[in-house]
């Protein structure tokens, strides 16, 4: 009597073929992350610095048509205080302004007076930001001069970051 035996095969994967995938997954992942923080940063920096600006072009535009100081208000410069006096919610649009800053940390309008720094400048930046001083310095190489103290783009004191609007008003 012949005895038939099965031929087929189970339809399943051996665990050394998942451990090959797992494995390939891993190293591609590994490949891309770096790539994904770079974006991000880049991202990140862009969205900041036309921020400010659009900020600053309205902070001067609100100087230029009334001839007053946006600066005087007694909320600028307190980095709990997101706020920008009624006169200038005509220029900046406050829900823009209130929201936390690609960087973190507030939105903030400033002068030499609040930070101390001796640095005298009226800017726009932010006040208590989050990300690491090696990216504040790339954003600064790429945007201005790559000086945290002299340019455009001013780092005054520790937690904050500012784009220059005037310096020595």
């Amino acid at each position: 009597m012949n005895i038939i035996r099965p031929t087929h095969r189970s339809s399943g994967f051996t665990l050394v073929e998942i451990m090959i995938v797992v494995v390939i997954i891993g190293i591609l992942a590994s490949l891309g992350l770096p790539a994904f923080r770079q974006v991000r940063m880049a991202s990140q920096n862009s969205r900041f610095y036309q921020d400010v600006r659009t900020f600053a072009s309205g902070a001067e535009m609100y100087m230029l048509e009334t001839g007053a100081d946006p600066f005087t208000d007694n909320s600028f410069g307190d980095p709990n205080s997101a706020s920008i006096s009624a006169g200038m919610q005509e220029y900046i649009k406050l829900s823009d302004f209130t929201t936390a800053s690609p960087l973190g940390g507030l939105y903030d309008f400033d002068t030499e007076y609040a930070t101390g720094s001796g640095v005298d400048f009226f800017g726009v930046g932010v006040a208590g930001f989050t990300v690491d001083l090696d990216q504040i310095r790339k954003m600064d190489e790429d945007m201005d001069d790559g000086d945290l103290v002299e340019g455009k783009l001013i780092r005054p004191i520790d937690s904050r970051y500012y784009y220059v609007i005037d310096i020595d008003p």
